[in-house]
């Protein structure tokens, strides 16, 4: 998960400064803070949304070499990157709606307004029918259909019921998934140590 954080916010230390945490390995924006990268260093810090020449020339003259992924500029797009580039092949989306509901803007439980004087466009919905979304989220839902189609020996499950259409994903329910999987084995620390 990807999250922005006040470092003069309790949830920063909470989070971050949280000793259960010191062998997960962050994944960090290039552009954060020295700050927030110190608190996590020990952890092992993978960078990423740094594909820009200016931040391959900085890590140059720091005696280092990037790698540049195509993440797609959002918390989701660059976690499914990392996560495909580890070498996982199995995906289960949720919370991905990619759309708005009953044509209003929300951030977690907050409601923001409606979007009057907006620009909206209508997309395929997941039930079927078209549902609402803002060009953003749809610049979003296009990435993840080119990289669907780009790595089709990936099995992609969109568990988000409600809201956008991903073609190239299989639409399942979260629990159905999980009685599928219940008994799925993953050596995450391995995967972990070896990239």
């Amino acid at each position: 998960t990807r999250r922005s954080s006040d470092l003069k916010d309790k949830t920063f230390e909470t989070l971050y400064k949280n000793p259960e945490l010191k062998n997960i390995p962050f994944v960090i924006d290039a552009i954060v803070t020295h700050t927030g990268i110190e608190c996590v260093a020990d952890n092992g810090v993978i960078f990423a949304s740094a594909s820009s020449p200016y931040y391959k020339k900085l890590f140059s003259i720091a005696g280092h070499d990037i790698d540049s992924l195509e993440n797609g500029g959002s918390v989701s797009t660059v976690a499914f990157t990392v996560a495909r580039e580890w070498g996982f092949d199995k995906f289960v989306f949720v919370g991905l709606d990619l759309a708005l509901k009953d044509d209003k803007l929300y951030a977690g439980d907050m409601w923001k307004g409606t979007t009057d004087g907006m620009d909206i466009v209508e997309i395929d919905g997941y039930y079927g029918r078209s549902v609402l979304t803002r060009p953003a989220y749809k610049l979003h839902l296009d990435w993840f259909e080119k990289m669907l189609r780009a790595y089709p020996q990936l099995t992609i499950y969109n568990a988000t019921e409600g809201g956008a259409l991903i073609h190239g994903a299989e639409n399942k329910a979260l629990s159905d998934i999980a009685d599928e999987y219940r008994y799925f084995d993953c050596n995450y620390e391995k995967i972990f140590k070896n990239r």
